[in-house]
């Protein structure tokens, strides 16, 4: 799997000022290098210390495995919050 681009990303209201939910489409090339779409959504949720933990909630049926899938995009919203273009 190799993750192309993330779009549309809009953060949902939260009370909490440690969790943050988004939604967004996920632009990636599955097996065969198929060019896929799908919607995602996740959260964002800061421990005591501010030591980020991502959870990705996938909408359908990805073209790829699901456990690396995860591990990947997981990895893809960690570089997005630490370049700060999570707002």
């Amino acid at each position: 799997m190799k993750i192309l681009d993330m779009k549309d990303i809009v953060k949902k209201d939260s009370p909490l000022h440690y969790r943050n939910e988004y939604t967004a489409n996920l632009y990636y090339e599955g097996i065969g290098n198929s060019e896929f779409v799908r919607d995602i959504g996740f959260t964002v949720e800061r421990d005591p210390l501010g030591k980020p933990k991502v959870s990705v909630h996938l909408h359908g049926i990805l073209e790829y495995p699901l456990i690396p899938a995860k591990r990947k995009i997981t990895e893809y919203i960690m570089d997005l919050e630490k370049q700060g273009k999570l707002v």
